[in-house]
């Protein structure tokens, strides 16, 4: 039998304490990674809000140093010049260091805004390099600057890529007394190179692999210059790989340095910035004012020589053009101090508040013509204060300039965006200062103006509209009305004011107009003028009238409202109703005189056929018989004679029985309007040889006799138009029905109607729309000269 050794029994255990070991210290690095990240992120947010609290300082620190430097040259001795342009150099050298820190915070933070665009990385490359020729010529240094046009656009920000050279060649500046510096841009192997070589003072090797470190600072910069402290070489660092690239050093001591920037030619996502072109050569308006910064500044350090006196021309005290009330708030008494110096310098007056909440009861006392508020603030901070005055009438039209160490553009328009109308960044100076509270005053007193103009235009259109005015607010309060309102509805200009609107309407409306008012302001894109609506009014006094009742949108005393235009149209209601039933009455008038009119022709008809019937049968027995005596005794004169007679007789027989069927054919009232038109087409042929087509399949629908009578006269009209004036030789008449309406069709092949050379229609076309009206139905008519008629007509 095979024993088990004790080590073989122990290895399960050993295994499994093992794992739970790696276990347990797996979860333990979790948790100091996480420790970690955190303090970074602590640590970069402490560093950004450190940065941008040194903006306050600096601003105390630079802007008094501008106002003195920028007396007159007497008021200051050559040795104090020197020695205060030393320290203007040193802050603003100061400040170029806060600005990198806030870019660092931002790329480590992950707030870097990294998005691209296609852009002419050449020319635009050229153009930032070119910012410091002015520099290298006063230096005696050459700068060969060699960008040829590469493939295609490379996708880069536009900002980091500015900032990513402006820092190489200045660093190449910095450190080079002597020789050249060389920006070349080339396509190699699918990437953007970028080179930047200078014959200055190198780097040992043993610094290499250190170089682009936060913390490592370069030796070896030009006398006097601002020697890089490692930042701007890790900023650059940071912003080759947020390109998806690389950056690569070669230097020698002594003898100069090369950095190669190889950037991926491959397109990735752009995402382009509304307003910007991808194919520029030159950098937008702030872009290119921070190249012309950062390529003065390395001259600040450069043989610091004294300023002639001379150069220094003596200025005056401004005296703005317009003076006016300024509320400031800011909770540093240093800086509030401060602009209140300046602007009380300028001659302006100042209202200085220790934060927010003062400031808005400074303003809503006594509006300012603009207000200078800092943004962070305790309590109630610049936007919020922003929001208060917006929200109040008073104060709505207040400038409002935001003053903030906070430089991105995030922030930039986070603040345009909350209302205010200018945001300053700290540091900035007097006339700096002085000029944007210019024109923030000038922007106020504009506004006033167009204001005033716009209510005195209001009041004008008040005044002057021929119909009710109401401005009525979102919670259905009146806000005004006109004086023709208050005459319609009773009410004085006092007793409007606040009324709700549901008031001017009769009870038993009010709740549905409540519901249709809450639809009108959630729906804001129904919201058009000249949408007409009938309504009843109720008036003081209890009374109701009929009013018209349009809607617009209307932005007053700084809220949206809605005025209403409001008509009263009692009196064209009764007009109208008079009207109708004048109508009414014509209309019964007329359908009595049609029916007379048939009563009568009905009548004419039958007395004519009884009463010359009879004699005209009598009248031709006696001429048969005489026939027969003359055949027998008579001369051939005599029966010649006798013939003709019997021809007339025969003739007028036949006439009478036509005019009898025209007044009235028999058939019609026997047998309805089918027969009648049947019949009336064959005598119409027969007498004229115009071929009429009858198509009545359709038309089995029982007519009243009052509409069948008016459509036989209609055809009997139209035939004869096509007789007398039409030249046709077709005619088709298409009678048919269905269940709503019976349709009458007259086509014609004749000449057509002339209306550019007959101005009036004819009385007989007036006669068929007439009858066609009076039976309840339309008339229309179609035609075009040389290519026939066609009549129309439905009841």
């Amino acid at each position: 039998m095979i024993q088990e050794s004790d080590e073989d029994t122990n290895r399960p255990v050993t295994a499994s304490a093992a794992a739970q070991e790696f276990k347990r210290r797996d979860i333990e690095l979790t948790r100091l990674n996480e420790r970690l990240q955190k303090l970074d992120r602590a640590r970069t947010e402490f560093f950004a809000n450190i940065s941008r609290e040194f903006r306050t300082p600096l601003t105390l620190l630079l802007g008094p140093l501008q106002d003195i430097l920028d007396s007159p040259a007497s008021a200051l001795a050559p040795e104090s010049r020197t020695v205060l342009e030393v320290a203007q150099r040193n802050a603003l050298k100061l400040l170029k260091l806060v600005d990198r820190f806030l870019d660092f915070s931002d790329i480590e933070g992950g707030r870097a805004d990294a998005s691209s665009e296609p852009t002419d990385l050449a020319a635009f490359t050229a153009g930032l390099a070119s910012n410091f020729r002015s520099a290298c010529d006063w230096a005696g240094l050459n700068l060969v600057v060699d960008c040829p046009s590469l493939p295609a656009p490379v996708s880069v920000n536009r900002d980091m890529w500015e900032k990513l050279v402006l820092n190489l060649v200045a660093n190449a500046f910095k450190s080079t007394t002597e020789g050249t510096i060389e920006v070349r841009l080339r396509a190699q192997d699918g990437n953007a190179q970028l080179s930047v070589r200078d014959t200055g003072t190198g780097f040992a090797e043993s610094e290499l692999p250190h170089l682009f470190g936060h913390r490592h600072a370069t030796a070896g910069a030009r006398a006097g210059a601002a020697g890089d402290t490692g930042i701007g070489l890790a900023l650059v660092r940071d912003l080759v790989q947020l390109h998806g690239g690389s950056i690569d050093v070669q230097s020698t001591l002594g003898r100069g340095s090369t950095f190669t920037v190889l950037l991926p030619l491959a397109e990735r996502q752009p995402a382009a910035r509304p307003g910007v072109d991808a194919g520029g050569a030159s950098p937008p308006a702030p872009a290119q004012k921070h190249a012309d910064a950062v390529a003065a500044e390395p001259m600040l350090g450069i043989a610091e020589t004294a300023v002639p006196a001379n150069a220094h021309l003596p200025t005056t005290k401004a005296i703005p053009r317009f003076p006016g009330r300024i509320v400031i708030a800011d909770d540093n008494a240093d800086m509030r101090n401060y602009l209140t110096h300046l602007l009380q310098a300028a001659g302006f007056e100042v209202d200085a508040q220790p934060d927010g909440a003062a400031a808005l009861a400074a303003c809503r006392a006594r509006p300012p013509d603009a207000l200078v508020s800092d943004v962070s603030m305790p309590g109630l901070d610049g936007y919020a204060l922003i929001e208060r005055l917006r929200a109040n009438e008073d104060t709505a039209a207040i400038p409002v300039l935001l003053l903030s160490g906070r430089a991105t553009e995030d922030e930039r328009i986070a603040g345009l965006a909350a209302g205010a109308d200018d945001y300053l960044v700290k540091p900035l100076g007097r006339r700096e200062l002085v000029a944007r509270v210019e024109g923030a005053v000038r922007l106020a007193r504009l506004r006033r103006e167009t204001a005033r103009r716009a209510q005195a235009d209001f009041e004008s259109l008040f005044s002057m509209a021929p119909d009710a005015i109401i401005v009525v607010d979102n919670d259905g309060k009146v806000q005004t009305a006109n004086e023709r309102a208050q005459k319609l509805f009773g009410y004085s200009r006092q007793e409007f004011q606040g009324l709700q609107i549901e008031t001017l309407i009769p009870a038993n409306s009010r709740q549905a107009h409540v519901s249709h008012r809450a639809r009108y302001e959630r729906a804001p894109s129904t919201r058009l003028v000249g949408q007409i609506r009938e309504l009843r009014g109720a008036r003081r006094d209890g009374s109701e009238f009929s009013a018209e009742i349009g809607l617009a949108p209307l932005h007053f005393k700084n809220q949206a409202c809605t005025v209403a235009y409001v008509r009263d149209i009692t009196e064209r209601k009764r007009l109208e109703a008079e009207r109708a039933e004048h109508e009414r009455r014509f209309r019964d008038l007329s359908r009595r005189l049609v029916e007379v009119q048939e009563a009568e022709r009905r009548k004419l008809s039958t007395e004519l056929h009884d009463r010359t019937s009879p004699g005209l049968a009598a009248i031709q027995i006696n001429l048969s018989l005489l026939d027969k005596l003359l055949h027998e005794h008579g001369t051939e004169d005599l029966k010649a004679l006798l013939q003709d007679t019997a021809g007339l007789l025969a003739e007028t027989t036949v006439s009478i029985r036509e005019i009898s069927s025209d007044l009235r054919p028999t058939v019609l009232d026997d047998g309805g309007l089918l027969p009648a038109l049947a019949g009336y087409a064959q005598q119409f042929m027969q007498r004229t040889g115009i071929v009429v087509h009858l198509q009545t399949q359709e038309a089995a629908r029982a007519l009243a006799p009052a509409v069948q009578s008016s459509l036989f006269r209609i055809v009997q009209e139209a035939l004869t138009n096509c007789a007398k004036h039409a030249k046709a030789k077709n005619v088709t008449l298409r009678l048919g029905a269905d269940n709503q309406q019976i349709s009458l069709m007259i086509d014609d092949d004749g000449v057509g109607i002339d209306f550019d050379r007959q101005s009036t229609p004819g009385l007989g076309l007036l006669t068929m729309r007439e009858r066609a009206e009076f039976a309840g139905g339309s008339f229309s008519l179609e035609t075009t000269p040389g290519q026939g008629t066609r009549i129309r007509v439905l009841v």
